[in-house]
């Protein structure tokens, strides 16, 4: 496995702005104006966190190593009760990264992603503790982390002694971890980036990896939490190298996405843990574009058009969504249910000044919001 190979696992709500023009609205946009970059969490319409980090110094490192950057990021994270009326400041930290992620589990319980480092707060975002991976300084990079639940998470860590793999589990939040006795299955990867956002393994302990280089579309699973896996072909393979990469779907199905071979990017869906495959039609974008609601209703987002689906990938319609303001780009978003959902954007004329939108009906109509104001 290759740490921050080109598969990606999981869920994501996260992607690069992408310019586009987009339709005009008469109203002033409120903006938050900086070197920042701010993204966001909602568990209701109503409640929802932002993290805010000052790129200013990190954004002109060069570095692939965050490690040799001169100096740390100065983050906050904001909290709102009335759909981003209003934002009260929770916390102030630094650490190395240009950009952060947030995923809250409830009211109570969230995880904090800036650059190696993943905080924890158990109190709504009133304190926040960074939690410390595996015998840190054994492992380069810094190992990854992936959470089912507040306190069920495992690390993903490259042992540069041995050369090999390693998994570890923590059963408390990240205060203690154990070396689970099986490494990573060759060829399996696990996307560092925003892993927080990116579950890779369910409460039960089943999990699921893609695959990165493979000479067939193959994808890893376990069902004891990690401590042995085994490889799942979802298709013949028909030359060439192949990408996979897998998403755990509420319920307890599995979409698989293959890049690779003649046909260059199938969707495939599993409803008995990897036994069979039910070829589905290629997704309007990646996979890091998907949101699921439900086990059934799924929304792609890029660039101010959303596809939805009600029947569980099968067939999808497209909503092209009105009210944003003229040349700004798109950003990070998120879904909080079936008609509300966020969307992060930024300036193409300045890009310092950075935008909220929201929706209420699905997407088809979006309003611009108040972001939290840092410094």
């Amino acid at each position: 496995m290759a740490l921050g190979a080109a598969a990606l696992v999981g869920l994501l709500y996260v992607r690069s702005a992408t310019p586009r023009a987009t339709a005009p609205t008469q109203s002033p946009v409120p903006v938050m104006s900086g070197p920042y970059n701010a993204t966001y969490d909602f568990i209701s319409p109503l409640v929802g966190w932002a993290i805010v980090v000052d790129y200013a110094v990190l954004g002109s490192c060069r570095s692939p190593d965050l490690a040799e950057c001169p100096s740390s990021s100065t983050f906050w994270i904001f909290k709102t009760t009335d759909g981003a009326k209003q934002w009260l400041r929770q916390y102030t930290g630094t650490g190395q990264g240009s950009e952060g992620f947030l995923h809250f589990f409830d009211a109570q319980n969230g995880l904090a992603e800036i650059g190696p480092g993943t905080y924890r707060t158990a109190d709504g975002g009133a304190s926040w503790r960074l939690i410390e991976g595996p015998a840190t300084g054994r492992f380069y990079p810094a190992p990854v982390l992936t959470f089912a639940s507040p306190t069920l998470g495992w690390a993903f860590a490259n042992d540069v002694a041995s050369g090999r793999q390693r998994i570890f589990l923590t059963r408390d939040g990240g205060a203690t971890w154990t070396l689970l006795p099986a490494d990573v299955p060759r060829g399996a990867s696990f996307e560092p980036h925003a892993a927080t956002l990116h579950p890779a393994f369910r409460e039960s302990g089943e999990g699921w990896l893609g695959g990165s280089f493979v000479s067939a579309p193959f994808v890893y699973t376990t069902a004891d939490g990690g401590a042995s896996w085994h490889a799942i072909q979802i298709i013949t393979a028909q030359g060439g190298e192949y990408f996979t990469s897998v998403a755990l779907i509420p319920g307890g199905d599995v979409l698989a996405v293959a890049i690779g071979g003649p046909a260059l990017s199938s969707a495939f869906l599993s409803s008995d843990h990897g036994a069979t495959w039910q070829a589905l039609p290629r997704l309007a974008s990646g996979i890091e574009d998907l949101a699921f609601i439900d086990a059934t209703h799924w929304w792609v987002s890029r660039d101010g058009v959303i596809s939805r689906t009600a029947d569980g990938g099968s067939t999808w319609g497209e909503v092209v969504g009105s009210g944003f303001p003229e040349f700004w780009n798109f950003k990070t978003d998120g879904v909080i249910d079936a008609d509300h959902a966020w969307w992060a954007m930024t300036s193409a004329e300045r890009s310092t000044d950075n935008g909220l939108a929201m929706t209420s009906d699905g997407g088809a109509h979006w309003r611009m919001v108040n972001p939290p104001q840092p410094g």
